[in-house]
């Protein structure tokens, strides 16, 4: 089973400004609707809502392999084409 991405969506404060729009895994889950995840781009982890993260759809992904091949490069072109829309 392919490893399952997840886009951070919220902005509601300086904090999580940084964090809107970047791609991340998820380590852990923990109570009270937390989870442990750690962002694509520069390996950093952050415990966040649970309601903060929306899944990556398979088809989203940048290659054939169904993983980002080369972190940085898919991880770009991913968020350019988010931004696009």
């Amino acid at each position: 089973m392919a490893e399952q991405f997840y886009t951070y969506v919220w902005s509601n404060n300086e904090k999580r400004k940084k964090l809107k729009g970047r791609v991340c895994r998820i380590i852990t889950t923990g109570k009270k609707n937390s989870v442990l995840v750690e962002f694509v781009d520069n390996g950093i982890m952050e415990i966040v809502s649970r309601r903060a993260i929306r899944r990556i759809e398979n088809s989203e992904r940048t290659n054939e392999s169904g993983d980002w091949a080369g972190k940085e490069s898919n991880y770009e072109s991913f968020i350019l084409d988010n931004e696009r829309n």
